[in-house]
């Protein structure tokens, strides 16, 4: 595996970076290649849309297997309504059940975060890759450090680089 601008070389022919080819359909003389797929964990309660948004949208960009947004269903404004929380929460279990790893993007506690670190790692056993992009650089806390697999400092194509040769080896 090597990278190159724009280009992730992985077991045979190079995909465009953030190009899902050949997901879920079979093509004569294609070997078929599982792409792990990512659940995009981090702050949306309260947070403006380039706080939400802007580094999920670059994994997308970026990434050369698989996503789930839980932007997908964006609550702002509403999580006060009836039934919207069972919503929100049951929307984001069912997410991660269906993602192979968990990225988070840490710039500060956040209860919904933390929760979905818990769920991922105790009860599904995943592997959580965590970037921490505090304004200001602080311990973490014990209990994120336990339930992180690797934590790196900025997100950039080469974190995505080592999450991806650590999901496919």
């Amino acid at each position: 595996m090597s990278i190159e601008p724009g280009k992730l070389q992985i077991d045979g022919p190079a995909v465009s970076i953030g190009q899902t080819t050949n997901a879920g359909k079979k093509e004569s003389g294609v070997r078929e290649t599982p792409r792990p797929t990512l659940y995009l964990c981090g702050p949306i309660n309260g947070r403006t849309d380039a706080d939400a948004k802007d580094w999920r949208e670059f994994v997308k960009a970026h990434w050369p297997g698989h996503w789930v947004d839980p932007m997908a269903r964006d609550y702002r404004g509403r999580e006060m309504e009836p039934g919207i929380a069972n919503e929100i929460v049951n929307g984001d279990l069912i997410d991660i059940s269906r993602s192979d790893a968990m990225i988070v993007m840490f710039d500060k506690p956040s209860v919904g975060t933390s929760m979905e670190i818990f769920y991922a790692h105790h009860t599904l056993r995943r592997p959580i890759f965590l970037i921490d992009a505090q304004p200001e650089p602080k311990p973490l806390s014990p209990w994120l450090v336990f339930h992180v697999t690797k934590t790196f400092a900025t997100l950039n194509e080469d974190t995505l680089l080592a999450i991806w040769s650590h999901l496919r080896p």
